[in-house]
């Protein structure tokens, strides 16, 4: 009894962290994580194309902001951070195509936005 009580722990937490291969759409987020903690904050740029990636990952084809309502149809988990998510988009239209510096508080923001969006794939938000 106790060692199926231990494997079932073990396959709970396995799932919780997304270790199931079966299930990559899981570790998504938790890749880009660990990426953008890899990222200096004077590389802000690398730090949108992150997430960028992680969202087009999660979206099965590139996702622009005008199609985030699909977004949200497909993946509804994500209507709780649709705000911040906009906030993204925005940002990266600004520092892309505008030519507009990434500000520190900007930084701050888009790593939350990222541990926000790891929170979700979990099932913890």
């Amino acid at each position: 009894a106790a060692l199926g009580m231990a494997l079932l722990t073990g396959a709970y937490l396995a799932y919780g962290y997304g270790f199931f291969p079966s299930w990559p759409k899981r570790r998504i987020f938790k890749r880009a994580l660990a990426q953008m903690d890899r990222v200096p904050e004077n590389q802000a740029e690398r730090g949108l194309a992150v997430m960028h990636h992680a969202f087009n990952q999660l979206n099965g084809q590139p996702l622009f902001k005008h199609k985030l309502a699909m977004f949200y149809q497909t993946h509804p988990e994500y209507r709780n951070a649709a705000e911040h998510i906009a906030w993204f988009f925005d940002l990266s239209n600004r520092a892309l195509f505008g030519g507009q510096a990434i500000s520190g508080e900007d930084w701050d923001k888009l790593k939350a936005l990222c541990c926000l969006c790891r929170e979700i794939e979990c099932g913890r938000r």
